[in-house]
């Protein structure tokens, strides 16, 4: 069996920029782990043996993670997440706009800070400069939030899978992967609350996501 949208799905898995951690913005044969194919953004691991892939990847080296034994066996439907994603209180998505122009509240309109600094012997020196607020113009752009019109998930919201909680939106997005692979469900093999908790997609094909703490604020919904 070879992986369906193969290429497309694993990126999905990969984080979209980041500088320092070039690695896990595309998949790759992690030479650590026999050459098997893995695409993570830190959070969220894939790891697919070379057999079922049909692209080729670049190689990279990459820590193994020390994984806890096989201690449960709890099949999990991505019917039944998404059932779940259903009972969360979605909120209105909201975006930053620059509103009008209004007076600098750090330089008081004037354009100009004042620097001052006091030396060993109590002689105090000033200099003025642009304020670094407003670049000197005394105005700067009023910052208001507006909605986007979308509904999204709160900040805090979590998927309880028999005690162990992982941020929803990461499940959704791993789901939305794994379905365009072919696949409708997993099983979880390793449960623990503080270190990457291994989900058994196929053969050849196993995911580890780390958990997640909720707040006061949190919402938790079990599947």
């Amino acid at each position: 069996m070879k992986l369906k949208n193969e290429k497309e799905a694993l990126q999905m898995f990969c984080d979209k920029e980041d500088g320092l951690r070039p690695l896990m913005t595309k998949p790759f044969k992690n030479e650590r782990d026999e050459g098997r194919v893995w695409a993570t953004d830190g959070h969220v691991l894939l790891i697919v043996d070379p057999k079922l892939t049909r692209c080729k990847y670049e190689t990279g080296r990459l820590g193994l993670p020390t994984f806890n034994d096989d201690n449960c066996d709890n099949l999990i439907t991505f019917d039944r997440i998404e059932e779940a994603f259903a009972k969360f209180e979605l909120v209105p998505e909201m975006k930053i706009e620059d509103g009008e122009d209004i007076e600098c509240e750090e330089c008081e309109g004037s354009g100009e800070v004042e620097w001052e600094f006091t030396d060993s012997h109590g002689h105090t020196y000033y200099e003025t400069h642009d304020c670094p607020c407003c670049d000197g113009s005394g105005e700067k752009a009023e910052q208001k939030k507006v909605p986007t019109g979308r509904m999204i998930l709160p900040k805090f919201a979590l998927f309880d899978f028999d005690g162990a909680t992982f941020d929803a939106s990461l499940i959704m997005r791993a789901v939305e992967a794994l379905r365009k692979m072919g696949f409708t469900e997993m099983r979880q093999r390793v449960k623990v609350c503080n270190a990457g908790n291994i989900f058994h997609i196929a053969d050849g094909v196993r995911m580890v996501i780390m958990p997640a703490l909720g707040q006061d604020d949190t919402q938790r919904v079990k599947v």
